[in-house]
């Protein structure tokens, strides 16, 4: 049902807060935030945003397409020599692919004792224990598989050799919720307000490494490149609603950011269990329908620019 005009709660018809989503070609353009240190928390983090991937508008679609363009299209981030990134990996073929959403950072402690980036092992689907190797994860398969990649991931990967058939990502269809956090320890991606991976990098107080170039922008819809203003690693989708938190969201919070999706929840103000207002560094609603500015709602004015001409869409996720 997201992507409708509104919503019905308790039998009354909710006006839809969201009108106007961006849309990303796949080539060039991509939404420049400034480079602000508000957009860089380093302590604890939450990533936040509603993305539709499907073909029909305009998206590369979940599933890798072929299995000749292998690459990643990043949804929001910065990633050049340090950072943190939401972004999709496309591998593999239609029939048999590897696609997987993660939610990646260069850390302190990887969990070695060394700094790298998140996940440099498997990872128990559930506990987010340490395995030495996917021999013990074959029964938790079923909700995806754990690959063995720097980041946080959860997707469609299908190993035929072994007789796992794991296409959950290529179910996925219009517009999804997607949010990582961070709180110092533990990395969780969630996708539309279910937790689907935990990563446990060890100890306390790890901190994310930003880039050293301090005017390095975290980018909507791209990564960063080459610093200051070049782009890479470009998205084909539609995008609403991006928010960062200096803080790791609990999952009563991302829940309830996703499930009033429709009703589109302000995340400037409490309401119901979503409470941790206070902590939003950065919120980009896409409702100004035209030009090349956007607003951010927050109390720190990341205004964001449009680069390469991303279009205004009516089609959102409110």
């Amino acid at each position: 049902m997201l992507g409708l005009a509104n919503a019905l709660t308790g039998g009354v018809a909710l006006e839809a807060v969201s009108k106007y989503s961006i849309k990303f070609d796949g080539s060039n353009d991509h939404v420049k935030t400034g480079g602000h240190s508000s957009t860089k928390p380093t302590a604890a983090l939450t990533a936040s945003l509603w993305v539709n991937l499907d073909t029909a508008h305009g998206g590369t679609g979940w599933p890798n397409p072929d299995g000749n363009d292998d690459h990643f299209e990043k949804f929001l981030g910065v990633m050049y020599s340090g950072g943190w990134a939401l972004f999709v990996s496309y591998a593999g073929t239609g029939a048999n692919p590897t696609t997987a959403i993660y939610w990646d950072a260069k850390v302190d402690d990887d969990g070695s004792g060394s700094a790298g980036n998140w996940n440099t092992e498997y990872y128990h689907p559930t506990t987010g224990a340490r395995e030495a190797d996917n021999s013990n994860l074959g029964s938790y398969t079923t909700d995806g598989y754990l690959r063995q990649a720097s980041g946080i991931n959860w997707g469609g990967l299908t190993a035929t050799s072994s007789g796992l058939t794991l296409h959950d990502i290529r179910n996925l269809t219009g517009w999804v919720h997607i949010a990582g956090t961070w709180d110092g320890r533990y990395a969780k991606l969630y996708i539309n307000g279910t937790l689907k991976r935990t990563g446990d990098m060890g100890g306390t107080g790890n901190v994310i490494q930003n880039p050293s170039n301090s005017s390095a922008e975290v980018m909507i819809g791209a990564d960063l490149g080459t610093p200051p203003s070049g782009a890479a690693e470009h998205t084909a989708c539609l995008m609403d609603e991006v928010a960062i938190w200096d803080a790791a969201l609990d999952a009563n919070n991302i829940t309830a950011i996703y499930n009033n999706g429709l009703a589109g929840l302000d995340l400037t103000s409490a309401s119901g269990n979503y409470n941790t207002q206070g902590d939003l560094q950065a919120y980009w609603k896409f409702e100004e329908g035209t030009g090349t500015s956007v607003a951010d709602s927050s109390s720190n004015s990341n205004t964001a620019t449009l680069v390469n001409g991303p279009t205004w869409s009516t089609n959102t996720s409110g």
